[in-house]
């Protein structure tokens, strides 16, 4: 593989992060992929940071929203999705303000209502139970899972 110059990385990294939001290690893992030397990959990322193309608070509240809204994931698996990104914890906080707690309630009831129309289970508590690990597998909080099973 041959060697990127500056400028060309630069270039790439640049249409690379145009096309859609990134964050910084999602930038830096590309440039270490395509063979930019580490000393480049720091101006490349500060060079991005300052034009515009990074920007990890934009990120952060695009992955909110994404993830929350056409994936159904809760809070905690984003939280935690957000952490692997190394997302810096009070931007990731910042941006899971954007998630309203009665929006996160219905669009919880939503998706377990979904999942109790194709299951099979014995009784209320078994068909609890399964909601219960469904919806903590998606990252909700069990005490959240608890009140809207209680609703529905």
């Amino acid at each position: 593989m041959r060697e990127l110059s500056f400028g060309d990385a630069l270039n790439r990294a640049a249409a690379y992060c145009s096309g859609t939001e990134r964050c910084r290690s999602e930038v830096v893992e590309k440039l270490r992929r395509w063979g930019v030397e580490e000393a480049d990959i720091e101006k490349i990322v500060t060079r991005l940071t300052v034009e515009r193309f990074l920007d990890e608070r934009r990120y952060a509240e695009a992955y909110v929203r994404d993830k929350f809204r056409y994936n159904g994931w809760g809070r905690r698996k984003i939280s935690l999705m957000l952490r692997a990104k190394e997302i810096d914890g009070e931007v990731a906080e910042e941006a899971m303000q954007a998630i309203g707690d009665e929006e996160y309630e219905e669009a919880l009831a939503r998706l377990l209502a979904a999942k109790a129309k194709g299951m099979k289970f014995r009784d209320s508590y078994d068909r609890n139970a399964k909601l219960m690990r469904f919806a903590a597998g998606r990252g909700f909080e069990s005490s959240v899972i608890y009140d809207v099973l209680k609703r529905i």
